[in-house]
């Protein structure tokens, strides 16, 4: 069997380069809108690829009998018989493809129905194969682990059809499915502690987070830095408390912070923003360790890291955090990277969950609470990916 695939604008366009490429035996088993990629993409005309199959029986020789010096009348009529069929076999068109002017051969009636069926069927199994292939291919482009992929296409390829839009929806079910365990007893608390590395985003993540409470949901909130040497840090956390009402202070020890936290204690929520501190500097977590076991009061712990980091980096960072314990993750800078594959692995790895993802400089707007349902639409998604913007936190 011969398999070939054809970008085109339309099925007109796809039925033409078939037939002059195939014949007019060929038999179209699929096709679907080819996605667009980057931002140019968007501007592009649509396309779409076409699959068309060709059966090729081998021609039955019958020219070495013909010449044969020893020829006989049973020879004979084995050579008319065999003539006959395959002239059958040749006059027979497959009816994937319009008739223009061929006559069927009426004899033929009762094979072709039946071998077009048999090809139609091989050319499915054919084509959900390669949509196999690829979206094996895609799930490793976007950094996916290999074990993963296998947990995520399992049982899959059978249900997989040429519906590109149908296929997104049964991977991203499945993701879902596959992670919605490690979001079980997920919910903001009242102390909300940003950790992770310098120049990750956390002070704007801290201001985002506390902006989005205090004006889509009229909550009462304060900002804390931990970061006094980082001037620039308090600043900006000053800068933005201003523009949503929000008292700015600053601790340099548990003492100042616990301090702080009985001072805001009628307050709905309070952020505080944690000095940078490299995975590799193991003097510098226990300090931010000790720091907050001063702190008698229950608070969330969230880790956050850039998704524009190498997976093995992001893998060294959160072995350094151990050390000081995170209930929770955020991304930042997901508009720069169209590979979001590490978050997934994240995810499954620790068994925590991505709590938010920012994208941008905007605030409130740039932030996304994330849900099971949302993580695997992020990864799987494409341009349309962070219209569903929002900060409820319900899964």
């Amino acid at each position: 069997m011969k398999i070939k695939k054809y970008i085109v604008r339309d099925m007109q366009e796809a039925i033409k380069l078939i037939r002059d490429d195939m014949g007019p035996e060929a038999v179209i088993v699929s096709s679907y809108p080819v996605p667009r990629r980057g931002f140019a993409g968007l501007f592009a005309p649509r396309q779409i690829e076409v699959t068309a199959a060709l059966d090729e029986p081998p021609k039955l020789e019958v020219q070495a009998i013909a010449e044969s010096p020893r020829g006989d009348d049973s020879t004979r009529k084995l050579l008319e018989v065999l003539s006959a069929f395959q002239d059958k076999e040749e006059g027979q068109p497959f009816p994937a493809l319009p008739d223009q002017g061929r006559e069927d051969d009426p004899d033929g009636e009762d094979i072709s129905p039946a071998f077009g069926l048999m090809l139609k069927k091989e050319g499915k199994i054919a084509v959900r194969n390669e949509l196999f292939n690829k979206w094996r291919r895609i799930l490793y482009d976007l950094e996916i682990k290999d074990k993963l992929i296998d947990e995520i296409l399992s049982g899959l390829p059978e249900v997989f059809d040429n519906s590109e839009e149908k296929n997104k929806a049964l991977l991203t079910e499945k993701i879902t499915k596959l992670i919605e365990p490690c979001y079980v007893d997920f919910g903001s608390k009242k102390i909300n502690v940003l950790v992770g590395p310098a120049g990750v985003g956390k002070t704007l993540t801290a201001v985002k987070m506390a902006a989005f409470r205090a004006m889509r949901e009229n909550k009462k909130v304060a900002l804390v830095s931990l970061n006094g040497s980082k001037v620039g840090s308090l600043v900006e956390l000053k800068y933005y408390g201003s523009l949503i009402q929000a008292p700015v202070d600053a601790a340099s020890n548990g003492e100042e912070l616990a301090g702080l936290l009985t001072k805001y204690a009628e307050k709905d929520f309070i952020f505080i923003d944690a000095a940078g501190v490299s995975p590799n500097d193991t003097g510098g977590l226990l300090k931010m360790k000790d720091l907050l076991e001063t702190v008698e009061t229950e608070m969330d712990v969230i880790l956050v890291m850039s998704s524009t980091t190498r997976f093995r980096d992001l893998k060294k960072c959160v072995r350094g955090y151990k050390k000081i314990g995170f209930d929770r993750m955020v991304f930042t800078k997901l508009d720069e990277t169209e590979t979001l594959g590490t978050l997934l692995n994240l995810v499954k790895d620790l068994e925590k969950p991505v709590a938010y993802v920012t994208f941008g400089q905007k605030v409130p707007d740039d932030i996304v609470a994330v849900t099971p349902k949302k993580l695997a639409g992020l990864v799987i998604g494409g341009a349309d990916r962070y219209a569903e913007s929002g900060f409820d936190d319900s899964i």
